[in-house]
């Protein structure tokens, strides 16, 4: 019960296979948590001559051993870009601001002490708001000032890799491509205590295929990527 508790308590103070030195141990009950944020990534936007928007998002993550080399884990991400400018020959956006929203449900498989393979459930939607003097041109059309995203699902397969580079530093690697996503981490984690590690990493996740509800046969990719931090629990 301490230990639900704890692991809550993190998790409301603001706590992907992501953003962590991963858990590697999957014995039954054994429990990882990640806190994790990436303050100034950058936003790609396909299609899109230029895209300028800088801003922050946060990293949430719980993975849990169920005993017999396998892990569960549960993901969550908020990605932000603010005040951008894009256009090309269907749409100009002046002033807009993007939110993204993705999740995980992954399933992982102990391969050895240093690799594991991992399948799952992916989730993203981004939502768009924009200034009031951004135009559709050609077939393409807003109704308002904003754009809400459509529910994106899909499925994932991939790898992560651990190992050891010195007294307390563990470098670590994840890669995962789907129908929907293709994302890519790779980072250092530091042990501030037999518990405790601090991360540095780097991540880009592409989301594929998105969609507004109020924008018509508008299909699009978005790339976000840059350098992170945080710190994992592991109990």
């Amino acid at each position: 019960m301490k230990k639900i508790l704890l692991i809550v308590t993190m998790l409301v103070l603001g706590c992907s296979v992501a953003s962590a030195s991963p858990l590697m141990d999957y014995s039954a009950g054994k429990v990882a948590v990640d806190v994790a944020s990436r303050p100034n990534q950058s936003n790609d936007w396909s299609g899109l001559t230029s895209y300028g928007g800088k801003g922050g998002n946060y990293d949430l993550g719980l993975t849990f051993g169920l005993g017999d080399k396998f892990a569960l884990q549960i993901a969550h991400q908020k990605a932000n870009s603010k005040l951008f400018t894009a256009a090309n020959q269907t749409l100009t956006v002046s002033n807009g601001n993007t939110e993204t929203t993705a999740n995980q449900i992954n399933i992982l498989y102990k391969l050895d002490k240093n690799f594991a393979a991992f399948a799952g459930y992916t989730h993203s939607r981004t939502d768009l708001t924009f200034s009031a003097g951004s135009i559709i041109k050609g077939r393409y059309f807003f109704v308002g000032s904003s754009a809400q995203g459509k529910n994106a699902n899909g499925y994932q397969i991939g790898f992560v890799a651990s190992a050891p580079l010195g007294d307390r530093l563990t470098g670590y690697a994840v890669a995962g491509v789907g129908n929907r996503i293709e994302n890519f981490e790779f980072g250092v984690g530091y042990a501030l205590a037999a518990n405790t590690e601090l991360n540095l990493y780097y991540r880009s996740t592409k989301h594929k295929d998105l969609e507004f509800h109020n924008i018509t046969d508008y299909k699009y990719d978005l790339k976000i990527s840059g350098i992170g931090y945080g710190l994992t629990f592991k109990f």
